[in-house]
């Protein structure tokens, strides 16, 4: 399937930097599947602000994915401790990724999730597209594990600081053929979006004693 181009609207344009990233994380999925198929690519909206949501069964795959994939350029919400691998932090960086800093990985003194969850509701105010893995680590488990809380307090922030914004979150779901095996496929499946009015109508808001990573 031919790839989706990346659409305008967001934040300030980096055309060499995104291009250059989306660019070789394609190059590199080229290699290591015979397809990615883009099922549903419509329901993440051309403009204003968005949050893709996914489940993360391949570790760095599923990254490069979204970064090579998505109709938009992305943003992260990652783990600090991913900038450890240091072939991986200066594309972390180059992104434009948001670090968080979680008290399980001993982190919690290097950096606030508080300004980190400001950074991120920041980014969608400007209009971008925020991807985040909600489980908050990956694996390899058959279901999905349960979502910590930080993708919902980072929507409910960015609504109610700089809001409204009519921020979208947009369900993604990638189904590895065989994700251990070289050269199959994967498929790259867009769900329905949802507002943050949708979501609050729909039930109440995130406990924030509960575990906040994200």
């Amino acid at each position: 399937m031919r790839p989706v181009e990346p659409r305008p609207g967001g934040l300030p344009a980096r055309p060499r930097t995104d291009a250059a990233l989306r660019g070789f994380a394609r190059f590199v999925l080229d290699i290591l599947f015979r397809e990615v198929a883009l099922v549903g690519a419509e329901h993440l909206p051309a403009t204003g602000p968005a949050i893709v949501i996914a489940n993360h069964t391949n570790s760095l795959i599923d990254g490069a994915i979204l970064l090579g994939y998505l109709p938009r350029n992305p943003r992260f919400l990652a783990a600090s401790t991913v900038w450890d691998y240091k072939p991986v932090a200066p594309f972390m960086n180059a992104s434009g990724s948001v670090k968080v800093f979680r008290q399980q990985d001993g982190r919690a003194h290097e950096g606030s999730l508080e300004d980190s969850f400001a950074d991120a509701a920041a980014l969608l105010a400007d209009g971008g597209v925020l991807a985040v893995f909600p489980e908050g680590r990956t694996h390899d488990d058959p279901a999905l594990l349960a979502f910590k809380t930080g993708t919902a307090r980072i929507a409910q922030l960015a609504e109610t600081r700089h809001g409204p914004l009519g921020l979208a979150i947009v369900p993604v779901g990638l189904d590895y053929e065989v994700k251990n095996r070289f050269r199959t496929r994967v498929c790259f499946t867009f769900g329905d979006p949802v507002t943050v009015a949708e979501a609050a109508r729909a039930g109440p808001g995130p406990d924030p004693e509960e575990d906040p990573g994200a």
